[in-house]
């Protein structure tokens, strides 16, 4: 909270929002390119040598 209270100090009351409050709005995340893999597979990682 120190930092948000910072940035907000600097740059003003509606600078910056927290994540919660798209929530109320009816905000929902595009499901469009949503993996069906619940968790990772670590082999189908790119590697970069």
């Amino acid at each position: 909270m120190e930092a948000v209270d910072s940035i907000t100090s600097v740059y003003g009351r509606r600078s910056i929002t927290l994540v919660k409050s798209y929530v109320k709005d009816g905000w929902q995340m595009k499901r469009e390119f949503l993996s069906p893999c619940v968790t990772i597979d670590f082999e189908k990682i790119p590697s970069v040598y």
